[in-house]
Formats: structure tokens, sequence, C-alpha cells
């Protein structure tokens, strides 16, 4: 199903029609406690100007409590959005991550309350929106103790994924998401990823389900001012 940027735009519509589909998805390839540890990829599940409307924080518009991270390899450094943030990388090129968006976006909330509900998962779905351009630093290869779903946004990302990305020695498989893809990314699976030099730019938003309900959070880190 693909949409256009002519659908209605109240949170609780944006919400229901962003949740039908991505959870549609999520069902389709073994729900978010699947069977094995497979990653699905589905191209074009959304219409990219539909998601290029969608009213989301920017490094120079967003709540000035929006909590920003600026990653480097094994490192979240974090920011609230304002002058520092933008100095600190100018400084240093790094990705970027929106932090908790739910919480800070209407449409959002209600998305995550819905992927809640539907997964039965028994913490709040957070999400982040990641931001990068070309050679920007990011995490490296790492593996997420959450079920991941992706909704690539605008621009492109290479992502490689399987064991081989942490040790070099088992498989891997590579593939690219753009616009309007979801990529769903099951507990435990090593990936890593890049922003190919063109488009030269990345955006995407994370679904976090299943979360343990133990877990903190994946890296000790600092909120810097």
């Amino acid at each position: 199903m693909t949409l256009t940027a002519t659908e209605t735009r109240t949170p609780q519509a944006l919400a229901a029609t962003f949740t039908g589909i991505l959870w549609a998805a999520i069902r389709a390839s073994d729900g978010p406690r699947p069977s094995e540890p497979r990653y699905h990829h589905i191209p074009a599940a959304y219409h990219p100007d539909w998601l290029a409307a969608l009213p989301l924080p920017t490094l120079d518009s967003g709540p000035p409590t929006q909590q920003v991270a600026l990653i480097r390899p094994g490192e979240y450094d974090r920011y609230l959005n304002g002058d520092a943030l933008k100095q600190a990388h100018e400084a240093r090129p790094r990705s970027r991550s929106f932090e908790n968006v739910q919480r800070s976006c209407n449409w959002l909330s209600l998305v995550s309350q819905h992927l809640q509900r539907l997964s039965a998962s028994e913490l709040e779905v957070l999400v982040s929106l990641y931001e990068s351009d070309h050679g920007d630093e990011n995490l490296g290869p790492h593996w997420d103790v959450w079920y991941s779903a992706i909704v690539h946004l605008t621009g492109a990302k290479v992502w490689t994924l399987g064991h081989g990305v942490m040790d070099g020695t088992g498989p891997t498989r590579t593939l690219t998401t753009t616009a309007g893809d979801i990529l769903l990314i099951p507990q435990g699976l090593a990936h890593d990823v890049s922003t190919p030099a063109d488009p030269g730019h990345s955006r995407h938003l994370q679904f976090t389900l299943c979360r343990p309900p133990t877990l903190d959070g994946p890296l000790e880190t600092t909120l810097l001012p």
C-alpha cells in the first residue's frame, strides 16, 4: 500500500495510517518475536512524499528540550537541541539521534502507544529519529537487545547485517534502504550502517519493540549542555 501527500493530517489520522502499514509489515514478517533471527526488507511500503511531509524535529527546529545524541564509535554524546549541539556537530561531524521523539511529537506518541499494545511490549516503545551525512561517524558494528522497526524517511542508508560485521568470520548481507522502505531487525542480529555518497544524506525512524524490562540503556553516556 502506498499513500499520497494529501492524506488527512490530524495526529490521530497520521498515527493510524502510519501504524497500520508498519504493523502489517511486522505481522507478515513473523511478528516482533520471530521464530528465527531473520531481517526483513519491505521496499516502498510508504509513499516518500507523504513521509517527507510528516512533522518531525530537525537541528534547526524542534523543542528546546529535545535531546539529541551525536554518535561516535561505541558512544553517544548527548546534548539539548541548541547552539552547543550545532557547534559540536560542526567541530566533529557525526550521525545524529533525536531520542524519544514520541514524547514531544503527538502523532508519534500515538504510534508508540499503538505499537506497544499490538506487540504486547512490556515497556514503552521508544522512537528515535536518526539522520546522517556521507562521511559522518557512527556507532560502528553492534547489535540491539530489542526488535527494531526502521522506517526510512529520506536519502539512503547502506546496512550490512550478520555476525560477520563483528568479527569478520560469519556471513553478512548488504542492502540499501531508501525513502518509503521498512527494515525489520530482530533482537541480537548484528549490523553496521553507512550513508552512501549518492545522495549523501539519510533520515530514518527507529521503533524499539519488546525491550527487556531490566535494560537501562545500551551504553553508559552523559547528557552534555
